[in-house]
């Protein structure tokens, strides 16, 4: 066992410190223009405007996602079990009491 954790720490924990700094490199542009080989980012600015759009979906989905259950629990007939943030959920509850009283 304790050869098994002499290798990690002579081989693998430098290979994977490169590793990240290799990637790191690429963002930077250190390994070339994007499109030559082994070159996935080429810039900076082309992974900050690679990762800004997928951030982007993230949200919008996360967004249809957390829509569809507050929406049920809006229109639900009965009290509902609200697990949101308390601030939701007093919100929650705020508009289903303005709602009753209407």
């Amino acid at each position: 066992m304790e050869r098994i954790r002499g290798f990690s720490s002579l081989f693998l924990r430098p290979a994977l410190g490169l590793s990240f700094l290799s990637a790191l490199a690429d963002r930077f542009g250190l390994w070339g223009a994007f499109g030559r080989p082994n070159v996935p980012w080429g810039s900076f600015a082309r992974f900050v405007a690679y990762n800004a759009a997928e951030v982007a979906k993230f949200g919008v989905e996360l967004g249809k996602v957390l829509a569809q259950r507050i929406i049920a629990e809006l229109e639900s007939k009965r009290e509902p079990t609200l697990s949101h943030d308390s601030s939701s959920n007093n919100l929650i509850r705020r508009y289903r009491k303005l709602k009753e009283a209407s």
